[in-house]
């Protein structure tokens, strides 16, 4: 069965001072049954240490977790992380809605290829899918959306789509002149007298 987030998530992050020791790192995230504290001073979050941290970077290295501070093997680059994280999640719904469009179930395509977008708008692979699954599920709403939001991404970026977006592109605006009723032979006539 699968789990929520919020059954993996740790709801109320253990917090300690870069001053006190490993060995208090590692009684909270026993207690608490948690992998990892957030080192904070001043209010200022000034990092992360994990249980993996106190082991690698200390003990593996003969040091006394009594007498090392929190400092010592603290990640201060968080934002790195979470933006590695955050990559990954990408990455992953957009394997999920690859996977949906392939099991002709557009929708939930273009749901999980829209929540993609919505974290990381840039994403090649997120205007394509997110296109292909609003022209297979053939709403026009999803296929004007989808349209807009590539459309705008890429005027950001100033840059011009990849070959397989610009044809998806084409595709999407001539759904959005011809409305749902378009006629789909002539594609199908090209093709075959390039073949």
């Amino acid at each position: 069965m699968a789990q929520k987030v919020s059954e993996l998530m740790t709801s109320a992050p253990v917090s300690l001072s870069s001053g006190q020791p490993l060995t208090e790192a590692a009684k909270a995230m026993r207690k608490q049954g948690i992998g990892s504290v957030l080192v904070v001073d001043d209010g200022q979050l000034k990092g992360l240490v994990t249980d993996r941290d106190i082991v690698v970077q200390a003990v593996a290295d003969g040091r006394d977790p009594g007498q090392t501070p929190l400092a010592d093997v603290c990640s201060p680059d968080l934002a790195v992380g979470i933006d590695h994280v955050r990559i990954r999640h990408v990455s992953h719904l957009l394997a999920l809605s690859e996977l949906r469009l392939v099991a002709d179930d557009a929708a939930a395509s273009f749901a999980l290829a829209d929540r993609a977008l919505s974290l990381e708008p840039f994403d090649a692979r997120g205007h394509r899918v997110a296109l292909a699954a609003a022209l297979r599920g053939r709403r026009p709403a999803q296929i004007a959306a989808a349209h807009q939001r590539v459309g705008s991404a890429l005027r950001q970026l100033g840059v011009p789509p990849d070959p397989p977006t610009a044809i998806l592109l084409r595709q999407a605006a001539r759904w959005a002149n011809a409305g749902p009723a378009i006629d789909h032979t002539e594609e199908y006539t090209m093709s075959e007298k390039t073949t």
